[in-house]
């Protein structure tokens, strides 16, 4: 809505807290934590008409409860599915529109650490060798999306990143 009075233009991608989306100036695609979902359907885009443009913008499609043998490596290739997925989609709403304000959420990097802590960290109790580089894979494949985003953007805007909370 401050945008929105100053006449400003943007676009805010998987926030959480944002269902269902508010009508503003842009386009508002809500966060995961909308209703018990692993997509994006209409209810989740404003405006509506924009869906299509954003229908692929993923959140944690995998179930997080019955971990067991082979879980650990649907969920990599789907950790990495998803930064691809939505960086396109940024990307290309980026390239497309002039945003004044533009905000994409990638949980993928809060997921995998949740996850594949104990692969990570010897000193971990938990730990177990099997996935030792997936937090890195799953880094380096949104520290990619990042600059291409940044390209996107161009040089000339200015960028924040940030953490619900750090591992």
């Amino acid at each position: 809505p401050l945008l929105d009075a100053a006449g400003k233009r943007s676009c805010v991608l998987g926030v959480p807290g944002t269902y269902p989306p508010e009508p503003i100036n842009g386009v508002m695609v809500s966060g995961f934590d909308s209703p018990v979902t692993t997509g994006v359907d209409r209810s989740f885009v404003y405006p509506p008409e924009r869906f299509d443009a954003v229908r692929d913008w993923p959140f944690a499609d995998f179930q997080e409860h019955a971990i067991g043998p082979g879980w650990h490596a649907v969920a990599l290739e789907k950790l990495l599915a998803g930064v691809a997925r939505k960086c396109a989609i940024a990307e290309s709403l980026l390239r497309e529109d002039p945003w004044d304000f533009f905000m994409a959420v990638f949980g993928e990097s809060d997921t995998v650490s949740h996850h594949f802590w104990l692969f990570h960290d010897p000193e971990s109790p938990r730990y177990r060798p099997g996935f030792e580089s997936a937090i890195l894979q799953v880094y380096q494949q949104l520290d990619a999306a990042v600059g291409r985003l940044i390209a996107a953007a161009g040089e000339d805007t200015i960028v924040g990143i940030v953490s619900d909370h750090g591992f």
